[in-house]
């Protein structure tokens, strides 16, 4: 269900011109949101760290209301 989700938030952010060119989106808390919903990670970065920095900044963005915007903004 979050995979669905995510994914449709980062093909509405690239359809609505917001993401760069290699696909994340241009602002750090919708990458934020949107790699936890995925549970996506790189390789060249240690995972613990990647889930600690990805995990606060997602917190920041739910409690400032962005996941709700996306939410209402891609996925309804």
């Amino acid at each position: 269900q979050n995979i669905i989700k995510g994914l449709k938030i980062f093909y509405g952010l690239a359809t609505d011109g917001k993401v760069y060119n290699n696909g994340l989106p241009k602002n750090i808390f919708y990458t934020a949101i949107g790699l936890q919903m995925l549970d996506a990670y790189v390789s060249n970065v240690p995972l613990r760290h990647q889930k600690i920095g990805v995990s606060i900044l997602a917190t920041i963005a739910k409690k400032i209301g962005v996941e709700q915007t996306l939410m209402s903004r891609y996925c309804n």
